[in-house]
Order: C-alpha cells, then structure tokens, then sequence
C-alpha cells in the first residue's frame, strides 16, 4: 500500500516538474526570456502594488482599516481571477503558434536532411494519401510522377530547395514543356520553398502550384504533422540537453584539481593587492578566485559522500 503511494507521489511530482518545464519554455519564447517563476513572482507583484494602493485610498475615503482591508483582498482576489483567465487564453493562443512553428522547423530539418529523390518519395506518400490516388515514378528530368487525378492525367514535380530560394518562371516554363511532350495537360509543381514574386497565380496553365505554406497545410490535412505531444517531448529532450551542457559547464570550473589553484590565485590576488594602486580590483578578484575554490571543495566533499553512501 505504502509503495503504491509513493508511486503515486513520485509519478505526480515528476508530472509536475514535467509541465513547468515545457510552461516555462513557452514562457521563454513570450517573455523574451523569463522563467515561469520570473513571470509569476512579477505578475503577483504589480497585483500587489495596486492592491496596496487600493488599500491607501479606501482607507483615506473610509477611514476605517478593517472596510480597507476587506475591501483590498475583494480586489486583490478579482485581480487574480481575472488576470488568470486572460492570460490563459492568450497563453493557450500563443503555445498553438509556437508549436505550429516548431512543427514547421522539425519538418525543415527533416526536409534538408533528405536527398533530392527523397523529398521526391515523401511528397508521392503525401500526395496519395491527400488526394487518394496511386502515383508511378515517370524517368524525367521535369516530371517526377505521373497520376489520374479526377479522371484526367496529371505529371508531378518536386524540387527541393532552401528557404531563401525561390522557383522562377523558367523553371514553371520548363515543367509545362515537359507536360506537353508527355502529353499532359495538368500538373502540379510542389516545392519546399517559394515561388518568385513574379508567380502570383496559384494555378498557371492548368499548373497548381504549392509552395512550403501550402505542402504544411497538406501535411496537417494527412495527419504527418508534429502533434502536440511530439513537440512537448522534443522542449523536454532541449531541456535535458541544456540541464547537461549547463552541469558539464559546471564540472569544467569546480573540478577538485582546480581547488588548489583557486585558492592560490586568492593569495596572489590579495598580496597584490596590497602592494599596486588597483586595490579594490585585486581584493575582489581575490574574494571572487577564494569562493570558486570553497564552492569547488565544498562541490567536492559533497561528491565523495554522496558515492560512500551509494556504497
């Protein structure tokens, strides 16, 4: 009984820890930077102060502490309640942003990892699923695959391109003459990036075009896109990985071998100080070098306990 409740402890503590992270990632990308607890402690703040000043006027009106005060929690509370119903939608609002463009990032990576052939193979999985039709592989430098789509022929075309490229009117040129020669009259050019500005139409010469906002949309509309789980799990992995860098930052500069030196460097420090005209810089320097070292031993001690009593 008493192991199926800690359990339970343990899995509610985790699942909380597990929560603030990811709420205090999004509150990062919001608040240029805040922690959750940053955020908290400055909105509880501002609430206070009003609230104090609330309370200065109701008691010069009323001249009675206790209707002053009574009347301040009133407001302090609707404060709260208020404050937290607006932020929460627009918290909810802004998370549904930040995820749809960590969804379009991950498929960026995904995509610029790929082969020429296999963004090609992706774009015919989606296609035949978005469009429910069967595609075959067409051996053409403009035509990638061709289809039957609402009874008439369709050729296919997939160019992958980074972001800052755009397809240009000769290449749309160059997938028309091509659709002729194979003797289709509609296609569909897709493309990772964009198309110039020059293209405006979405549809030229019975020719859809679909640049990386409109395959996002398709890929939302097959169900392949990042879910919010997914994405939750992947703030988690940053989130470890940085907790990792930040310890193995931390290991560099309390190693135990460095104790000795930091102390050392106290000593000069401090005799320096004693004898050149930067003294305040130099007793600084050498309080700053004595607490890495303390800090380093205490670091230290703490480790070689802690592995005797695992023992």
């Amino acid at each position: 009984m008493e192991t199926n409740t800690l359990i339970k402890i343990k899995s509610a503590l985790d699942k909380n820890r597990r929560d603030k992270n990811i709420k205090d990632y999004y509150l990062k990308k919001m608040k240029n930077g805040k922690s959750y607890n940053a955020v908290l402690i400055d909105n509880v703040f501002v609430k206070i102060i009003f609230t104090l000043f609330f309370f200065l006027f109701t008691y010069f009106v009323f001249k009675k502490v206790s209707v002053a005060i009574i009347l301040s929690i009133f407001v302090f509370v609707g404060l709260l309640y208020i404050s937290y119903h607006i932020k929460k939608h627009r918290f909810m609002t802004k998370i549904i942003e930040i995820n749809d463009d960590l969804g379009k990032k991950r498929i960026i990576k995904e995509i610029s990892c790929q082969t020429n052939y296999e963004f090609a193979q992706y774009i015919k999985s989606i296609l035949e699923t978005y469009y429910s039709l069967k595609l075959a592989y067409l051996d053409s430098s403009d035509i990638d695959f061709v289809g039957e789509l609402n009874g008439k022929g369709i050729g296919i075309k997939c160019i992958r391109l980074s972001q800052d490229e755009r397809v240009t009117k000769r290449d749309i040129k160059s997938f028309k003459h091509s659709l002729e020669k194979a003797n289709l009259k509609n296609g569909i050019f897709l493309t990772s990036s964009y198309f110039a500005d020059e293209i405006k139409l979405q549809t030229v010469n019975n020719i859809i075009l679909f640049d990386f906002d409109d395959l996002i949309n398709i890929i939302k509309e097959v169900n392949l896109f990042p879910t919010k789980e997914e994405i939750e799990e992947h703030i988690l992995s940053r989130h470890a990985e940085n907790k990792r860098k930040l310890l193995k930052s931390k290991e560099r500069i309390f190693k135990s071998n460095k104790i000795k030196n930091y102390l050392l460097l106290s000593l000069c420090m401090f005799m320096l100080s004693k004898i050149t005209t930067y003294r305040l810089y130099y007793l600084v320097m050498a309080i700053i070098a004595l607490l890495l070292g303390l800090i380093s031993f205490t670091i230290t001690v703490f480790n070689i306990l802690n592995m005797r009593m695992r023992d």
